[in-house]
């Protein structure tokens, strides 16, 4: 004990820590090593670790931080600079220095990030990070009336095994009701402790200008009229001046903001350990589907709820909250499906409607935000919302593969654009090549022009009109190439690669596909065809095509006779 205090340090006493005469020391260091920092695959941790392809020093990073804090510190010493970061391993002298468990350091790594995994980095990459920023920046400038919602797919909670290193996966191959969490949202907006989110605090009205970050999943991908007739049916049924789906790259999941909070849930979990089926379950050995089960399930979901509730991130306390089950204010997935399947006569043609259905969900939003209650729509006015043609002159809707934005039909509205990412050709030339796109500051003073096109500046659109215009690029006008494409040449080559391969592939797989068509097995579905495969005793894996299947269930054939 006598030794425990002689560590002590009271209040006040001791030289004065550099964090205390600067509070945001921080922050300035995360926004400046923030620039395409990735975070840890494994979600162990909320440390983002240094883009490799930075060239900012630290030497650098300590300019930016006197001139922000020149009236707190005059100065501070490079190796300072360092111990505010979290470059140390713990349990050392090292971590020590570095003020390990004080909270007061940047959650910045300058080291390399541990096991990438699945993250690639893609041509669109960069665009893509910058796109997402550029619209959470414009979203904080005028944040009295708008609302960012960052999304994520579901993770699975089992019992009796490890909730974090043996997590459910949620990435099977499955379609579920609801899938785009479409009725979530409208749960939510029935929460009180929610309504700070969704209230502008000026009007007392619902927030006019909706922006949901997604990680470009199959299921939530601006590029999917699923997603974008949602975004049209939710403009319309809560009156709001526009909602924005915007994504990040491929495999690049791990750039959303909505995975650093799971860090903070999976400490939770595995604080408390395997959720101990023989302690919640009152119902044993109950049969899934069953009432008995599913009561167990309802017990289970409150301990994962009241577990998830004591983790902070930010300082902020979680909101965790029981899913909409099946109160569904909209249950016509299965139709709009449908309609989407329809040529473009076939959608001309169609005439279905759709109607809000009659919830206490519905009643419980309709007396806070007053929404219409007898709320209903058509299936093709939708669509043609999508084609900018159901207002003459009027744009109501701005769609890219990235990002979705949805307008509202009222004509008095304004600023019908989304500004897309320019490169910073004047930055290219004061750093010596370094390639950067155009901060918020300076893209949001350029008026609308020529240069805000759809994905005018997109990498892989530049690399595909260049592979169309010629098939093998000069060394001598490569470096000009990837200077348009926005890319090193290292990367441009890569690309131009990749894109050849793709082009033999395709080309491999036309002249299977006549060799085959006429074949009694090219009737048949791949589902069918990888069954006789298995029935035969054929070796084969889940990368071959219908055409490959066919050819090894044909030569099998001809063996046996």
């Amino acid at each position: 004990m006598k030794a425990k205090a002689f560590k002590r340090r009271a209040k006040g006493a001791g030289r004065t820590e550099i964090a205390d005469q600067f509070p945001q020391l921080a922050e300035v260091l995360e926004l400046a090593f923030g620039e395409g920092s990735k975070i840890h695959p494994r979600l162990e941790n909320d440390t983002r670790y240094n883009n490799p392809n930075l060239s900012l020093t630290m030497s650098q990073a300590r300019e930016i931080l006197l001139t922000a804090a020149s009236e707190k510190i005059p100065n501070i010493a490079l190796s300072t600079c360092y111990t505010y970061t979290q470059n140390f391993r713990k349990n050392t002298y090292q971590a020590k220095r570095h003020h390990f468990g004080q909270d007061v350091n940047a959650k910045i790594s300058l080291k390399k990030l541990p096991r990438v995994g699945m993250m690639e980095e893609r041509a669109n990459a960069h665009y893509c990070r910058a796109h997402v920023n550029f619209e959470l920046e414009k979203a904080a400038s005028e944040e009295t009336d708008t609302l960012v919602d960052a999304k994520d797919a579901k993770g699975i909670v089992c019992s009796d095994i490890d909730p974090v290193q043996n997590i459910g996966k949620s990435w099977l191959d499955k379609t579920r009701q609801d899938h785009q969490c479409f009725n979530e949202l409208f749960h939510l907006l029935s929460i009180p402790a929610l309504d700070i989110f969704f209230r502008n605090q000026e009007t007392g009205n619902i927030r006019k200008k909706w922006i949901f970050v997604v990680d470009n999943g199959p299921s939530k991908a601006p590029a999917s009229t699923v997603v974008r007739l949602l975004l049209v049916r939710l403009v319309n049924f809560l009156n709001l001046e526009k909602a924005t789906q915007i994504s990040f790259e491929k495999l690049n999941s791990k750039d959303n903001p909505a995975e650093r909070p799971h860090a903070s849930e999976n400490l939770a979990l595995s604080k408390h350990g395997p959720f101990k089926s023989a302690e919640i379950f009152p119902h044993k050995n109950a049969k899934p589907g069953t009432p008995k089960h599913l009561e167990n399930m309802e017990l289970m979901a409150e301990q994962v709820i009241s577990c998830l509730r004591s983790a902070k991130f930010g300082q902020n306390q979680f909101y965790c909250f029981r899913g909409v089950k099946d109160n569904f204010i909209f249950d016509d997935e299965d139709d709009l499906r449908n309609f989407i399947k329809l040529s473009e006569h076939g959608k001309n043609e169609c005439a279905k409607e759709f109607k809000v259905v009659e919830c206490p969900l519905l009643a419980d939003i309709s007396q806070v935000w007053g929404v219409n209650r007898d709320f209903s729509g058509s299936y093709l006015e939708d669509y043609n919302h999508l084609s900018n043609s159901l207002v003459d002159h009027v744009r109501t809707a701005w769609l890219t593969k990235y990002c979705a934005t949805v307008y509202t039909k009222n004509p008095e509205i304004t600023n019908r654009y989304v500004k897309e990412p320019l490169p910073d050709f004047v930055r290219w030339i004061e750093s010596n090549g370094e390639l950067h796109y155009l901060c918020f500051e300076a893209r949001n003073v350029i008026p609308y022009g020529d240069w805000d096109s759809e994905e005018l500046f997109l990498p892989s659109n530049v690399i595909s009109l260049l592979c169309e215009l010629c098939t093998d690029i000069p060394d001598s006008v490569i470096d000009s190439a990837a200077l348009l494409a926005w890319l090193t040449p290292v990367q441009l080559t890569d690309e131009i690669k990749k894109q050849h391969d793709k082009m033999e592939q395709r080309l491999d797989n036309d002249k299977s596909k006549e060799r085959w068509k006429n074949h009694d097995l090219f009737k048949k579905t791949v589902a069918d065809l990888q069954t006789e495969v298995k029935n035969a005793h054929i070796i084969y894996s889940a990368k071959h095509t219908k055409t490959d299947l066919i050819q090894l269930i044909a030569e099998k054939r001809t063996k046996n006779n």
